[in-house]
């Protein structure tokens, strides 16, 4: 089926030594990564049912902000086990409910084993984030992006749970070595002010963000001069430069040293300003005028005609005019930029995305705030624990939650193959582990042994594993129900 080649598609990707996949598109663009779910982005599928699953990666992502091969993986191999079942002559009814059992008694063993992190500082936090990293960049630049990921969420202010990942912007500058890459507070804004002859270095800035067009309103007038009669032609332009005086007078008056517009700025508009000494940029990215409404927390202006005298930020204003740069920078510590180096821009994009995806988690896991033992440890354990319960039931639903058993225990089997070792062997050498109640026992890549996870620092965050068993269940049980598939086309009928 498609959605077994979805998840055989991304399993090579899965662990510390996952292999990348090279995805060129339909207009020629090449992009290399071992993320899934980026792997997945890309391509176009003509099967429902690859769609489908490919969603599953799409949604632990968006969720929880990692996991997303896992969450395939595990649901291509709870379909593969379908097909085994139904050949068996078991009801889709009875493997239904066989894996929403199996799948409530593995979330519900996950928050036993789960450890609390209690906050940044937490040696933990820093754990899950090395290990996060580990599938995309591993050895010792792995450990310094972790390194600065980390000292990124300790620099910035406590906030709301969940509010830290939006506190942190990452950009990329290729050119460089990985290990030059930094953590410099306030934001960083890549463009070039519309009048370039202006100042550009400020300290305790006023700054204005405006998401809405500055320029001339045109709903209420002709948009055609009469250019025949001159008279008539100079109080069309006067009247457009009258418009435009009172809305620099009105920036000017609220004693604004600098404008970020997310949207168009009239070039008169722009040339006032400059005389005024205020620079003004256009087409701002909004991720960009967002971030910076966080770092002044400050709101975006919608309506110049309304009172903008209290609604700007603070913040100190240099420009890098090689880099065509705006650096702002706040005395306190409310947002930070994480500056990624690369050799080259294809290096850099992929650093980019993985860091991202690693600043995510860790938004999730100070809100979540549980860890669980990684390196394939909590699936055995899981694995164990549904295949225990399994035998207790009567029914068919027996077979149902040991498939589900067996899709848990692809994960640490596929470390193995990734890493190059038997998968067999530590299969059989986990479980044996696993049975003497070693319940934090997980791959070691490197010899192929059983491993204490925590001893090793290698955890994962429980809610990532939580989303996964729970999105890849709901996946394998919505296919379950389906028994054909009609293409929404108008029916034939014989004349």
């Amino acid at each position: 089926m498609a959605a077994q080649a979805v998840a055989g598609m991304v399993r090579s990707t899965l662990g510390p030594d996952g292999r990348d996949k090279m995805v060129i598109d339909e207009n020629g663009d090449v992009t290399i990564t071992n993320d899934g779910a980026t792997v997945l982005e890309k391509m176009t599928f003509n099967d429902p049912f690859g769609t489908m699953t490919a969603h599953v990666g799409f949604a632990q992502r968006s969720e929880v902000g990692d996991g997303t091969t896992t969450a395939i993986v595990i649901a291509g191999e709870l379909i593969r086990g379908v097909r085994d079942l139904l050949s068996k002559g078991i009801h889709p009814s009875s493997i239904v409910a066989g894996f929403r059992t199996a799948s409530s008694l593995a979330c519900d063993k996950l928050e036993l084993l789960s450890t609390s992190v209690e906050d940044k500082d937490d040696p933990l936090f820093e754990q899950a984030i090395t290990s996060n990293l580990a599938g995309t960049i591993s050895g010792t630049e792995g450990e310094a992006l972790a390194g600065l990921i980390v000292d990124a969420f300790r620099q910035i202010d406590d906030f709301e749970e969940g509010d830290y990942a939006k506190r942190i912007a990452v950009t990329s500058r290729p050119g460089r070595r990985i290990g030059e890459s930094e953590v410099r507070s306030g934001a960083l804004i890549e463009k070039t002010p519309i009048v370039e002859d202006v100042p550009l270095e400020f300290d305790d800035a006023s700054i204005l963000l405006v998401d809405t067009p500055i320029e001339v309103d045109d709903s209420n007038r002709d948009l055609v001069a009469d250019v025949s009669n001159p008279d008539r032609y100079q109080r069309f332009v006067d009247r457009d430069s009258s418009v435009c005086r009172r809305i620099v007078d009105r920036i000017a008056e609220a004693k604004v040293d600098a404008v970020f517009c997310q949207k168009s700025v009239d070039d008169e508009i722009a040339q006032l300003l400059a005389k005024e000494g205020i620079p003004i940029t256009r087409f701002t990215p909004k991720p960009d005028i967002e971030f910076l409404a966080r770092l002044f927390d400050s709101p975006i202006v919608s309506d110049l005609n309304a009172e903008i005298q209290n609604r700007t930020g603070q913040a100190d204003i240099s420009y890098t005019e090689s880099q065509n740069t705006f650096y702002l920078k706040r005395n306190d510590a409310s947002a930070v930029t994480l500056v990624l180096r690369g050799s080259t821009k294809m290096v850099a994009d992929e650093l980019e995305r993985s860091i991202t995806d690693a600043i995510n988690f860790g938004g999730q896991l100070l809100s979540d705030g549980e860890v669980v033992p990684g390196a394939g440890a909590i699936e055995m354990e899981l694995a164990e624990s549904v295949r225990k319960s399994a035998v207790k039931q009567s029914g068919r639903e027996q077979l149902a939650m040991e498939t589900f058993a067996d899709a848990l225990e692809r994960i640490p089997c596929i470390l193995a193959e990734n890493s190059g070792v038997d998968p067999l062997e530590v299969l059989t050498e986990l479980r044996s582990a696993h049975d003497d109640g070693k319940t934090d026992a997980g791959i070691n890549i490197c010899s192929g042994k059983p491993t204490n996870a925590y001893a090793s620092e290698i955890v994962d965050a429980a809610a990532v594993k939580r989303n996964a068993i729970i999105s890849a269940t709901e996946a394998a049980n919505l296919v379950l129900k389906v028994d054909d598939v009609i293409p929404a086309t108008e029916l034939k009928t014989d004349s």
